[in-house]
């Protein structure tokens, strides 16, 4: 199981500007993490939203995930990284 980062999470770990915490998110995970193995970087030909909700919402969000996306970086995770990756960002903001 895999955990998409879509903006509205990036937005909660409380990066200000979607890009750069993006940038500062993959930053980190090439640091800390393996890729592959606890993170993937996807472009817009690898991602599918289907791989990430049930049939019925996919169906539904397909389009607006691919709207606009031929650039687009969609980074996943699996449950571990996520928790590290936050306890990172949350000891960023304590220094």
């Amino acid at each position: 199981m895999k955990i998409l980062l879509k903006d509205n999470l990036i937005l909660w770990l409380e990066y200000k500007e979607i890009n750069k915490g993006k940038e500062k998110i993959i930053k980190l995970l090439k640091t800390y993490f393996q890729e592959n193995e606890d993170y993937k970087i996807l472009n817009n030909n690898e991602f599918d939203i289907n791989n990430f909700c049930s049939p019925i919402a996919g169906e539904q969000n397909i389009n607006e995930e691919k709207r606009g996306a031929h650039n687009k970086q969609y980074i996943t995770v699996s449950p571990d990284c996520f928790k590290e990756l936050c306890m990172h960002v949350g000891h960023m903001y304590n220094i």
